[in-house]
């Protein structure tokens, strides 16, 4: 898969497609991203992915746009317990 490939916050400028959307979760200092078929969580402490979250295509070269992403109770708690792993 070309996109979503940085594993670096300061390469998100360079992330081979568009960033279309951003969220900032201020409980564990991340941003989640939303771009051409991934999700990605951001640590903004050590600038680093610490999540990659694909999203599936129905049929070859078709790609899955995320224009929102938003943090629900699922997904800090999920959060959660990935920064407490790191």
């Amino acid at each position: 898969m070309k996109n979503c490939r940085s594993s670096n916050i300061s390469d998100l400028c360079y992330v081979a497609d568009r960033i279309l959307s951003v969220v900032w979760y201020d409980p564990e200092n991340v941003i989640i991203t939303g771009g051409v078929d991934c999700i990605r969580v951001w640590s903004l402490s050590s600038g680093q992915a610490v999540m990659r979250l694909d999203a599936g295509r129905v049929a070859a070269q078709v790609h899955t746009y995320i224009y929102a992403v938003c943090v629900t109770e699922y997904v800090a708690e999920l959060i959660t317990l990935v920064m407490l792993s790191l």
